[in-house]
């Protein structure tokens, strides 16, 4: 194997194991990833990243189920091709004797046992199977649609819905379904509970997602800009931990971290054998930390090294034995608190302030301000004769980068929020410092945290 294709796939952050997966494909001479975003696999993998179109810029033909539809291009946006135009191209490539000219030609063969022409397909937009055939969704057992004799039934040796599989008891197998505990469970490895006395579940999701999708979209990530880890209120009081916390979750395999959310009115089912849901601590497939505002990806500084939750997951030797989707579920771990959360500051770009003043306006009414008092104030600067004038925001000693505002949820202190020339940048100190070799003409704020009761605007 010397190179990988790679599309409608984001398995950095989708598989168990992830270090594994990335060091084998590292090896390979040459790796193309096709997709919509620079997902955490395009960056870390591709050689050459090759742009996917949207489904707004696709043709296409589908008969999944009913009604038989076609998918019909609005908008071509610049070199963006579908994967089935990507795979095409590279089908004739791969094959001289390839026996279709285009798409079109391809989808029309598809459409053969429908009796329909491409073009009247894409021009009804839709079209529902005829009755009594069996592409019908409803009703064919009755009519004898769906067996190769014709009779009324189903498609199984007996004709019946068989809930034992004769099919299986005559290859050997288990005709009926069966319960393997978790290789890694308390049941399994008691020796391993005691260490990691909870169970992690990383299979959980969120409307605002769909697998490991749309989390570079900054209106979709605001809704859930953090990892979270749910947790038994009564596991997170054992444990002296608060709802917001950034905790560490560890087993076996690995590490990463993530803000405690009160799992109180989540409704958590215990494994076989285990009647303490209190037990059960879960995480959301898919999620990593390190996304910007602005949905660019990069890691957080507290999460560097330990970003993803698939550490947490790792395939038992006997990996024919146990179905890839148990990886998700009844994992050990364990949870611990005091993450050192890294300090955070204010990075300014100098050069293009604009002298707008939005920043001192939204501190004010932020914090409830007198005229005569500030938070930032936006100094003007006339240097070298008259030939450079500076507009240069400098937070005061009452700028706490807006402590109590940012412990609410928001990303950003009000000045950096109201930006209008988006000059102004939060985040962890170690991670601004680097702009300022790069951007001469920029300041970086850091102010000491303080507690509660000595801040400012209290």
């Amino acid at each position: 194997m010397k190179g990988a294709f790679i599309a409608g796939t984001n398995f950095i952050v989708g598989t168990q194991n992830p270090n594994y997966w990335k060091g084998a494909f590292e090896k390979l001479d040459f790796n193309i990833v096709v997709d919509l975003f620079m997902t955490p696999t395009a960056m870390a993998l591709a050689d050459v990243v090759l742009p996917s179109a949207s489904f707004a810029e696709r043709d296409g033909v589908r008969a999944w189920w009913s009604p038989l539809t076609a998918q019909n291009r609005a908008i071509r946006v610049g070199e963006c091709r579908s994967d089935a135009e990507i795979c095409f191209e590279l089908a004739k490539r791969l094959n001289p004797d390839f026996q279709f000219k285009d798409l079109d030609d391809l989808y029309q063969f598809y459409l053969t046992p429908s009796g329909y022409d491409l073009e009247e397909v894409r021009d009804r937009h839709w079209i529902m199977p005829p009755k009594h055939t069996a592409a019908m969704p409803y009703g064919r057992h009755e009519e004898g649609l769906l067996r190769a004799d014709g009779t009324p039934g189903f498609n199984t040796p007996s004709g019946k819905v068989e809930l034992a599989s004769s099919l299986l008891r005559e290859w050997g197998y288990d005709p009926l379904p069966s319960y393997k505990e978790p290789d890694f469970s308390p049941v399994s490895r008691p020796d391993l509970a005691e260490e990691y006395p909870l169970i992690l579940n990383t299979g959980s999701r969120t409307m605002a997602f769909f697998h490991s999708e749309h989390r570079q979209i900054t209106s979709v990530r605001l809704q859930n800009p953090d990892p979270l880890v749910e947790v038994n209120p009564d596991t997170a009081r054992s444990l002296g931990i608060d709802e917001g916390d950034w905790v560490w979750i560890e087993n076996q395999f690995g590490q990463c971290n993530r803000p405690v959310q009160d799992a109180g009115q989540v409704q958590l089912r215990a494994p076989a054998g285990d009647d303490d849901p209190a037990q059960l601590v879960g995480a959301r497939v898919g999620d990593r930390p390190g996304l910007r505002s602005d949905g660019i990806q990069r890691q957080h500084a507290h999460a560097a090294g330990h970003p993803f939750v698939d550490r947490l997951r790792r395939q038992s030797d006997q990996v024919d034995a146990v179905p890839p989707a148990q990886g998700r579920y009844g994992r050990p771990a364990r949870i611990q608190g005091d993450v050192t959360m890294p300090a955070m500051g204010l990075w300014i770009d100098i050069e293009f302030c604009t002298g707008c003043r939005s920043c001192e306006s939204a501190c004010r009414q932020e914090h409830g301000l007198e005229p005569d008092e500030f938070g930032i104030k936006v100094t003007e600067h006339l240097l070298n004769r008259g030939q450079t004038y500076n507009f240069i925001p400098i937070p005061t000693d009452l700028c706490d980068l807006c402590a109590d505002r940012m412990e609410g949820g928001a990303r950003r202190p009000a000045c950096a929020h109201s930006c209008m020339a988006h000059v102004m940048e939060y985040g962890p100190i170690s991670e601004l410092a680097s702009r300022l070799a790069n951007k001469p003409r920029s300041a970086l704020w850091a102010p000491k945290p303080r507690p509660r009761d000595r801040r400012p605007f209290a």
